[in-house]
């Protein structure tokens, strides 16, 4: 193969590349527009505490979901559903399914992500 075709295919792949890292720097991150929640709802494993908490997408620089309670530092934690009257947290069963209504005030309970 000749050099300026060499060259030419060197070139075109370069511009690829770079097409490719363009899009893909540039691409804006899922929200909850696009079916991936912003919010999220835990509460601790610990059944003593049962402390529930908030994490939100961007609270921390990682991105990474919490690892442990904020109150009491148990290591694990269930993603509940939160109660948009009463602020009562729920631990979500299954495939994200929880009591609806509220089993403290009887409200509706908002889809998860949603609060």
């Amino acid at each position: 193969m000749s050099k300026p075709i060499q060259i030419a295919i060197v070139i075109v792949c370069l511009g690829a590349a770079a097409f490719l890292l363009f899009n893909y720097v540039n691409t804006e991150s899922p929200n909850s527009e696009d079916g991936v929640p912003d919010i999220y709802h835990y509460l601790c494993a610990d059944p003593k505490c049962n402390n529930g908490f908030t994490w939100e997408r961007g609270q921390d620089f990682i991105g990474e979901f919490p690892d442990e309670c904020p109150k009491c530092g148990t290591p694990d934690a269930f993603q509940a559903a939160k109660c948009d009257s009463c602020g009562h947290y729920q631990m979500v069963q299954g495939h994200g399914t929880f009591d609806n209504p509220c089993p403290e005030c009887g409200a509706d309970m908002p889809p998860l992500g949603k609060h």
